[in-house]
């Protein structure tokens, strides 16, 4: 990341930790979960605590750019990287987590959502 970015993240970061009754979702497709995206997901709960991050991921495949599977992906990071299991879950779309977001009151709880999207380069 640039400065710019890294500034921006750090300030949308500090201004989250403020909040009270505060979730965080890492959603992506992680195809599959490496070492880049662990080291957000540990950056996240070192920031937040291990009992306020999540990590959304779907079930879609495709032979080409999705090969795996949520309970492959699942099976990548909880063995893996440790991430525990109870921190995975299947989410339909992860632009909206509600299998997620169901589990809090959304008028007490606020949600901080990071998305993982690969940039292609032509």
């Amino acid at each position: 990341m640039n400065e710019l970015s890294n500034f921006l993240v750090e300030s949308i970061l500090l201004e989250a930790a403020k909040v009270e009754n505060l979730i965080v979702v890492y959603s992506g497709r992680f195809q599959p979960f490496h070492k880049g995206h662990y080291a957000t997901y540990s950056h996240l709960v070192k920031k937040f605590g291990k009992d306020k991050v999540y990590i959304g991921t779907s079930n879609k495949t495709d032979n080409k750019k999705s090969p795996f599977n949520f309970k492959e992906k699942k099976q990548i990071m909880t063995t893996m990287f440790g991430v525990p299991s109870n921190r995975i879950v299947e989410v339909k779309n992860p632009y909206v987590p509600t299998e997620i977001l169901k589990k809090f009151d959304s008028d007490t709880t606020d949600l901080l959502l990071l998305l993982v999207r690969r940039m292609l380069v032509d």
